[in-house]
């Protein structure tokens, strides 16, 4: 999962990023509102953390603006304002929870965990598509009904494609959405991350493969019979 801080204290940043990032989240950074527009823009976050004052703006209004634009995903909003009017001003704006500046750093990542586990609810426990099944909860993979060893980003791919079935997603496309944005990670690592989980659910009685399409990229779909399948097209 991808998690955006919004906070112009660097040192706040620091100590919430190793935080976030011993959780085994992947942690984009943006210190001011119009760089963390842009980012939520090019990029798929699974929760935002918006502080309040920011240099160019402030928290609400960001957030109002945020889900103007149609990002549903949990908003986690920091603030030292304590008063019940101004937690009310940001529920208003569009926050999903509120946590007051000094805060320990257990409660915070207490309160992050507890929205993603909201956020991925609404996806049931699992993802399933045929014999295939994802484990939101403990992140294991089952393929007719046997266990499969992911890699974290084999997770993330596979948990992309089972959530948009029949949906193309190219390379370019996974690397925005599925690697931190300041990664040194290219479009070899993609293919590479694909070409492995491909050969892992191909490897046993899978209902789904992984197809690839020149120019559209990859989709799960109905896994052909030996006999019948072709040779596949250049990899995207």
């Amino acid at each position: 999962m991808k998690i955006l801080l919004i906070d112009d204290d660097t040192t706040l940043l620091d100590g919430l990023e190793h935080l976030i990032s011993s959780e085994g989240y992947l942690v984009d950074r943006a210190e001011n509102s119009t760089d963390a527009a842009n980012m939520v823009k090019c990029f798929a976050y699974d929760l935002l953390v918006v502080d309040w004052n920011l240099p160019d703006g402030n928290g609400p209004d960001l957030i109002e603006s945020l889900r103007r634009k149609k990002y549903n995903g949990p908003i986690l909003m920091l603030t030292a304002n304590d008063s019940l009017p101004d937690k009310e001003h940001g529920f208003r704006k569009g926050a999903d929870d509120y946590l007051c500046k000094p805060f320990e750093p257990r409660e915070f990542r207490a309160r992050v965990n507890a929205l993603l586990r909201r956020a991925e609810r609404n996806y049931s426990e699992s993802l399933t598509l045929g014999n295939i099944e994802l484990n939101l909860a403990t992140q294991r993979l089952y393929i007719d009904r046997t266990e499969m060893v992911l890699q974290p980003q084999e997770y993330s791919v596979l948990q992309l494609l089972l959530k948009h079935p029949g949906e193309f997603f190219n390379n370019e496309q996974l690397l925005k959405r599925l690697w931190p944005s300041e990664s040194e990670s290219g479009v070899e690592t993609v293919r590479t991350t694909v070409y492995k989980l491909r050969k892992k659910i191909s490897g046993i009685n899978s209902s789904h493969e992984i197809e690839t399409q020149y120019k559209l990229g990859y989709r799960l779909t109905v896994s052909q019979p030996v006999a019948a399948k072709v040779p596949k097209e250049r990899e995207e």
